[in-house]
C-alpha cells in the first residue's frame, strides 16, 4: 500500500468473499493489506477459515444460524447475518454493506 492511501476509521474497505478460488490466495493475501472488513458467505466460511483469515462478517442461512455461531464463536468479534431461502445470500450481505456504509457516512 502507497504512504499517500488513507483509510480512516470507519471507512475500511470490505472484502466480500463468495468464491473463494475465484482468485489465487496470494491476491487475497495483497487485499488484506488494506485491512478489510471480511465479509463471507456460507458456502465459503470453512475455506477461508482454513487459510487462517479472521472473518468479520459471515453471511449464513437462517436455517443454521445457530450451528455457525457456536462454529465461529473462536472469530470473535464476528457479525452473523442471516438470510431467509427465499433470500440470496449476495444480496443479503450487500444490502448489509450498503446500510451499514449509509450510517457511518451519517455518523
Amino acid at each position: 500500500m502507497s504512504s499517500h492511501h488513507i483509510v480512516r476509521e470507519n471507512q475500511e474497505p470490505a472484502l466480500l468473499i463468495a468464491h473463494a478460488h475465484a482468485i489465487s490466495f496470494e491476491k487475497v493475501q495483497e487485499l488484506l493489506e488494506w485491512m478489510p472488513t471480511i465479509v463471507v458467505v456460507e458456502t465459503e466460511i470453512e475455506t477461508v477459515l482454513s487459510w487462517g483469515i479472521k472473518i468479520d462478517i459471515a453471511v449464513v442461512s437462517a436455517a443454521k444460524l445457530s450451528t455457525w455461531s457456536n462454529r465461529l464463536a473462536d472469530q470473535t468479534p464476528v457479525r452473523i447475518i442471516s438470510y431467509q431461502p427465499t433470500e440470496y445470500p449476495l444480496i443479503s450481505a450487500l444490502n448489509f454493506l450498503a446500510t451499514t456504509e449509509a450510517k457511518r457516512s451519517i455518523v
